[in-house]
């Protein structure tokens, strides 16, 4: 019911713990001479009750809490021997459950009270060979021991949520709580933005489909009172040049279509060329019954020696000549100049 309270007034219930964990947080974070990794007791005394601590290893380990009804009885006050035997039995009590469970020993009894400081502190001495140490925080020493629990769950409040391991009461870790807080928040807000995003975007929608019909409208009637005689008069002589250039090329596809083709001659050269690495400067090629002259280079003698025999072997090719004085030698390639003639069935 708290936790639903603090939850509708806008607060986020970080963690819920008891009065033993506050003041253990306390003792480990803030108290003079508390050693981390010894063991100690710790005697709370305030208007509830008497509350014993053990603290090992800087963790709340064992708590044992006494309510003052339960020491008073049916009498209105508790005499000093009443008192001290109610101190000694808890005592008693908390060290035989210590000594049950670990063998190391207590680095001392810190004592938090504000009345009976050195009544208490007497009695421990007389009894118990243990080290009284006065709880006292370090940097808050303007609270009173009345306030320690408080200050222990300030402690925790201002730890990082991501950082808080301790118990929780609350059923749920600060974190996850966190967690869920984040995520409630992150879908309130996408429930208000996604019916206000879709509802800008459909008055944007119609009102650009509102502007773009009164657009095309407005042009269209423009359009239609602009377009006068000059207008008409130009668009007929664009059809007739755009006929005049249709049959312009429909004459020079005639004219190709009629040529005799040679494209057989120069696929059958061009493959010669590239397999004997033969670089084509000049080819003349007047008619069937003239020899072709073809001027090339390569890079060695060889290669132009391998090109002449490949092209006496082909049967397409007759009369092929290579004169040796065509052969001329350059600085970083060879040039020559043959002839030869071509069958006929190459050109048609």
């Amino acid at each position: 019911e708290l936790a639903l309270a603090l939850r509708q007034a806008g607060f986020i219930v970080h963690s819920v713990e008891s009065r033993a964990l506050s003041l253990a947080r306390v003792v480990r974070q803030l108290a003079a001479g508390f050693d981390p990794a010894r063991s100690y007791l710790v005697l709370s005394m305030d208007a509830s009750g008497l509350e014993f601590l053990v603290i090992r290893r800087s963790q709340l380990y064992f708590q044992y809490f006494t309510p003052w009804r339960d020491v008073y009885g049916g009498e209105k006050e508790i005499s000093s021997e009443a008192f001290a035997n109610v101190i000694i039995r808890n005592f008693h009590q908390v060290l035989n459950f210590y000594n049950s469970h670990w063998s190391e020993p207590l680095g001392g009894v810190f004592l938090s009270t504000i009345s009976m400081k050195d009544e208490i502190s007497r009695i421990v001495r007389e009894n118990f060979s243990l080290t009284i140490l006065e709880l006292q925080l370090q940097g808050m020493e303007q609270f009173a021991p009345d306030w320690y629990v408080a200050v222990g769950s300030g402690l925790r409040g201002f730890s990082p949520r991501h950082e808080d391991r301790d118990i929780s009461l609350l059923g749920i870790s600060a974190r996850d709580e966190y967690r869920r807080e984040q995520a409630i928040n992150f879908l309130n807000f996408w429930r208000v933005l996604v019916p206000v995003s879709l509802m800008v975007l459909l008055v944007a929608f119609v009102g650009s489909d509102m502007f773009l019909r009164n657009r095309l409208k407005f042009l269209g009637a423009e359009s239609s009172l602009n377009l006068g005689e000059a207008r008409v008069q130009e668009i007929k002589e664009l059809q007739a040049r755009v006929a005049d250039f249709n049959n312009a090329v429909g004459l020079i596809q005639q004219a190709l279509s009629s040529s005799r083709p040679k494209t057989p001659l120069f696929g059958r050269m061009e493959k010669l060329l590239l397999e004997h690495d033969i670089n084509l400067i000049r080819i003349n090629f007047q008619d069937s019954d003239l020899p072709v002259i073809l001027t090339g280079e390569a890079a060695s003698e060889n290669e132009i020696r391998s090109f002449y025999e490949a092209m006496r072997a082909d049967k397409q090719f007759h009369s092929v000549n290579l004169p040796l004085a065509d052969i001329k030698y350059g600085i970083q390639e060879v040039s020559f100049t043959m002839t030869f003639g071509v069958s006929p069935s190459i050109v048609e």
